[in-house]
């Protein structure tokens, strides 16, 4: 499998991810561990995502979240949460680095995992013991036992494999829909090909993936360009507005503030990398 560190200046690998298992590559995209660096910032602003993820922290305090950016005190959610598929950003506290793992889950997958409809825990952060029970635990328990960045992924993988004999198949119609909205076919012709009705397509879709499909739509559409973003950093505006599929500047704009919460020249100026945004 592949792998692609980050390094400290020494050389040191401080976060590697890697494509999981082939039996788990329907349900999962990625896998990821990080080791502990220094802390560069008080806050950390993470734009949204069209996909749920499994994050567990091995020390430090628990994940700290801010309402808004006048929060000064904050609320602990857990050291192990699922961060379900949301349409706005949201502001942690990074303070405090810790080791970690993570999980990024296809668009869809997670529900499977944990035993509950996308839409029961989409736009918040719970904790995972609210799905795994004492299993939690023990999981962090395991990967704490080594300092290795790749066995703990392989301890995370070993944790969702075990899981597969228990969970449902991911609907492949509403995975043929992904597959239609990420190409930016527009919602009815998407229910048509599926021949559901509008209504039964919208409640059928926001079920399984935790949003509208043209929430859905809007929200895959910025990421596409936070990923043209991130190859090509110098990109123009109105470049990455007509590339994505946008009307117009205008158009592009809005919707950067919709998800973002802030303007893009403001992600650039506080320099943005993907979905992390360093604000203070």
């Amino acid at each position: 499998m592949v792998h692609y560190p980050k390094v400290s200046p020494e050389g040191k690998a401080i976060q590697i991810t890697r494509a999981p298992h082939p039996i788990l590559l329907p349900f999962v995209a990625l896998l990821w561990a990080s080791a502990p660096g220094a802390s560069v910032t008080a806050r950390e602003r993470m734009l949204p995502a069209a996909s749920a993820h499994l994050v567990i922290r091995l020390g430090g305090k628990p994940l700290r979240l801010f309402a808004s950016d006048t929060d000064q005190a904050g609320a602990s959610i857990s050291h192990a949460v699922v961060g379900g598929v949301r349409d706005a950003a949201y502001e942690k506290d990074s303070s405090d680095p810790a080791p970690a793992v993570g999980v990024v889950f296809r668009p869809g997958a997670a529900g499977a995992f944990l035993g509950a409809p996308a839409d029961r825990f989409a736009g918040c952060h719970t904790p995972l013991d609210a799905f795994w029970g004492g299993e939690v635990e023990q999981l962090r328990d395991a990967l704490a036992e080594t300092a290795d960045l790749e066995r703990r992924l392989c301890v995370v993988e070993r944790a969702l494999l075990r899981r597969l004999p228990r969970i449902r198949g991911v609907d492949p119609a509403i995975m043929q829909a992904v597959v239609l909205l990420d190409r930016q076919r527009p919602v009815g012709q998407v229910a048509a090909a599926l021949d559901c009705s509008h209504r039964h397509f919208i409640a059928r879709f926001s079920e399984t993936i935790g949003l509208a499909p043209k929430r859905y739509a809007r929200l895959a559409r910025f990421g596409r360009v936070l990923r043209r973003l991130e190859r090509r950093p110098e990109t123009g505006w109105a470049e990455l507005a007509l590339a994505a599929g946008y009307a117009d500047q205008a158009h592009f704009n809005r919707d950067f503030r919709s998800f973002a919460g802030i303007s893009p020249g403001r992600y650039r100026a506080l320099g943005g990398t993907g979905r992390h945004v360093l604000v203070r």
